[in-house]
């Protein structure tokens, strides 16, 4: 029933039935009111998946989800959780989860895209979300298939992914330039 699993190496973790009951246990609502709202928005203008992950443990977890309304699209139910050393969403969260002070919280080279790396048919891109004092919060993502979700898209759609995380960090309390 999905409340353990068997990783590749035979060792057996909590499966993603207990990691849903942990992030809705764990989020506050204030977060939840404050990220949803976001992830429509990325929705509506880009016409594809959008997601929050954070870390939990040495994984990532899809804490929340807003879906596409093309029926044709990558099913990740909230709590799925996946490995941090693939897709953009991981990469996001490795590399800012300890950020030195002295870097910029959202530097030239974001946002990170992935193309088939997690999953051939799909295609993603992800950058930080903060809270106060700087705290990576998680990684906000915008996703779909890759027959949709072109060097065009990439192009037309990091801007927007980078911009609405911005706004996203500063209702969480983030000092952002």
């Amino acid at each position: 029933y999905g409340y353990v699993a068997r990783l590749p190496n035979k060792s057996i973790v909590l499966g993603s039935a207990i990691r849903r009951l942990n992030s809705v246990a764990s989020n506050t609502p204030v977060l939840e009111d404050l990220v949803r709202p976001v992830l429509d928005e990325l929705v509506k203008i880009t016409g594809e998946t959008a997601s929050l992950y954070q870390i939990a443990d040495d994984m990532r977890i899809c804490s929340y989800r807003s879906e596409t309304h093309h029926r044709l699209r990558e099913h990740i139910p909230e709590g799925t959780i996946f490995p941090l050393d693939l897709g953009a969403a991981g990469h996001v969260l490795r590399r800012f989860s300890d950020i030195d002070p002295t870097q910029p919280l959202f530097p030239d080279d974001l946002p990170i895209t992935s193309y088939g790396e997690r999953d051939p048919h799909t295609a993603a891109i992800a950058t930080p979300v903060y809270g106060a004092d700087r705290r990576l919060i998680g990684a906000v993502s915008v996703s779909g298939p890759k027959f949709r979700f072109g060097l065009d898209q990439m192009s037309e759609f990091s801007p927007v992914v980078v911009r609405l995380a911005k706004k996203l960090s500063r209702s969480l309390g983030a000092v952002v330039d």
